[in-house]
């Protein structure tokens, strides 16, 4: 697969509200996810990076530690 990134902003506090709605981050646990909408996302992977695949309903605000570039295109 070949991931086409868009650039992104560094912001010092980053909440759930800074993600776009399909856009990839990783939370505060360390698991990469994707957003679904304004206050659920999905996880991929865990800190480690084993799969994972939880859908989970939050707040806006939580707190994220990044954000991944905006993926335009996934070729595979």
């Amino acid at each position: 697969m070949k991931f086409i990134y868009e650039e992104v902003k560094k912001d010092e506090q980053l909440t759930l509200d800074d993600v776009k709605e399909d856009q990839f981050f990783i939370c505060a646990d360390g698991y990469l996810c994707q957003k679904i909408d304004e206050n659920a996302y999905n996880t991929i992977a865990d800190e480690e990076g084993n799969p994972s695949c939880r859908n989970l309903d939050c707040d806006y605000n939580m707190p994220i530690n990044r954000i991944l570039p905006c993926v335009e295109k996934i070729e595979f």
